[in-house]
Formats: structure tokens, C-alpha cells, sequence
């Protein structure tokens, strides 16, 4: 059984792979270069896009206009992001048996996926203006960011697992100091 510190620095490494991708690669700017570096043609014309939606756990955009507050409340939702993250890669040693890289990863995947369905209704509620499709139609959108969090949760799974099996692996026995005898 892991130490509570060796859970924590292996849950605060996992989630800081999340917090890479949420805060640079889901920026606007980022994932925009990504997808317009590629300029293929022929079947796979559009890999950029692909790349983008597999990449992108959110829209994050950097504060604009006196709008601060505004922009704030928004990042609530990516707030709750890293806390479940982090809150269920701390979880997974206590209820894990042993650990393995497959359950971690399908742990974190689980985690990541219900951080960025928290945020995405969170982003939705701020947005909702009352459509005349009604909420269902307006909810159905959720869901952008589960690709990315399906990569990014194996990842922060497999950091978080290398973190405990390395911090918890029996150390090797030191040999015998030879003791120098009087004669």
C-alpha cells in the first residue's frame, strides 16, 4: 500500500498532464496552429481537424476585454476539471488491489471524462440563453472534449502509475559492511 505522499505526488503529476493539455494545448491559438500545420491532400486531407478534436479538452482563451469576472466564472468549469482529476487519480490506490497500468489508466480516463463533462455543463449553463430548440437539443454538444480526454487520461493514468510503482518498489538490501577486526 502506497504512502499518502507517494498518492498525492502520483495524483499531482497525473493532473498536472491534464492541466498541460487543458491550459496549452486547448488553447485557441495552439490548437489552431496544430490544425493548420498540416496541409495534406488525398485521403487523409484533413488530419489537422482530427488532430485538434483529439487533442482539445476544452476552448481555453485567454481573458479579453474589462470582461474579467466573466472569463473567471468560466474557468470554474476547468477548475473542477483538475480537482476531479485529481481527486480520483488520489482515490485509485485505495481501491486498487495492486497497481497496474491498465487500471490506472481506465481510472483516469474515467476521472478526466467526468471533469470535462462537469465542465462542459458548466460552460453550457453560463452560455444558455434560452434557445427556442429548448435544452436538449442545446446539451447535446457536450461531449466535444471526451476524445482528449480519452488521450489524456491513459497519460495521466500511466504517469500516476509509474509514480507509485517507483516510489513504492522494495529497495535493495545494502551488503554487509566488512567490519575491520583487531588482530
Amino acid at each position: 500500500m502506497p504512502t499518502t505522499a507517494t498518492t498525492r505526488l502520483a495524483a499531482t503529476l497525473g493532473t498536472a498532464v491534464v492541466a498541460f493539455a487543458l491550459i496549452v494545448l486547448s488553447n485557441d491559438r495552439v490548437a489552431g496552429h496544430i490544425q493548420t500545420a498540416f496541409g495534406g491532400g488525398g485521403r487523409l486531407s484533413e488530419p489537422g481537424d482530427l488532430l485538434r478534436q483529439w487533442i482539445q479538452l476544452s476552448a481555453w482563451t485567454m481573458p479579453t476585454g474589462s470582461a474579467f469576472g466573466h472569463w473567471l466564472l468560466y474557468r470554474l468549469g476547468d477548475v473542477a476539471l483538475l480537482v476531479l482529476v485529481w481527486w480520483g487519480l488520489r482515490l485509485l490506490p485505495v481501491l486498487l488491489d495492486r497497481v497496474t497500468y491498465p487500471a490506472y489508466a481506465l481510472g483516469a480516463v474515467a476521472a478526466t471524462t467526468l471533469g470535462v463533462e462537469v465542465s462542459e455543463i458548466w460552460t453550457s449553463l453560463l452560455s444558455y440563453q434560452g434557445s427556442t430548440a429548448g435544452p436538449l437539443l442545446y446539451y447535446v454538444s457536450t461531449g466535444s472534449g471526451v476524445s482528449a480526454a480519452l488521450v489524456f487520461g491513459i497519460l495521466a493514468g500511466c504517469v500516476s502509475a509509474l509514480t507509485v510503482r517507483l516510489r513504492t518498489r522494495p529497495q535493495p538490501s545494502a551488503p554487509a559492511v566488512a567490519q575491520a577486526r583487531p588482530v
